[in-house]
């Protein structure tokens, strides 16, 4: 409930009186929670190519924007992430999820609207070629040119169900 915490009198016969608010009328009213937004700047690490828009922060300087006075509320459990997966220099991260802590941060809620944004890089997985293949034998012509007899080559190393080939295969003789 909202009570009248105080209250004067005015008026030329006001000193007349004496006010009390004993019995005075009540009401109800909800508090909001007060909106805060995320400051400050990070630095997130790079990564080899995963598959996944997954980031770490390196560094952090995040800070709440518009808490009330000293209120002891914090950003807790920040989640960062790559814009895309694919592999590139300078690509956007940017905060994905966090969360509030302290004991008034049920007066509060968390936008990430505006949240600072910085970059990183994904750099190229190295696959590996695994399985066989045989050569066909030729007539000696002064050349180490070879042809591929039976391919049964494959690439190691790549994520998932990407869509990797091996292509262009050039053997010779050593």
């Amino acid at each position: 409930p909202i009570s009248i915490s105080s209250a004067s009198l005015a008026g030329t016969k006001a000193a007349n009186y004496d006010l009390s608010l004993t019995g005075a009328p009540t009401t109800t009213a909800t508090i909001s929670q007060k909106t805060l937004t995320i400051g400050g700047s990070f630095t997130a690490s790079d990564k080899v190519y995963s598959a996944t828009t997954s980031a770490s922060i390196a560094t952090n300087s995040l800070t709440l924007v518009t808490k009330v006075g000293s209120d002891d509320v914090s950003l807790t459990s920040v989640v960062v992430a790559f814009a895309t997966a694919d592999a590139a220099s300078g690509k956007t991260v940017s905060i994905s999820s966090a969360s509030l802590t302290g004991m008034k941060s049920a007066n509060y809620s968390l936008s990430l609207t505006g949240a600072p944004t910085t970059t990183a890089r994904i750099t190229q997985k190295l696959v590996t070629i695994g399985g066989s293949f045989t050569a066909s034998g030729k007539e000696y012509d002064g050349g180490s040119t070879a042809s591929i007899a039976t391919n049964s080559l494959t690439l190691t190393g790549v994520n998932g169900s990407d869509d990797v080939s091996l292509t262009s295969i050039v053997v010779a003789f050593a």
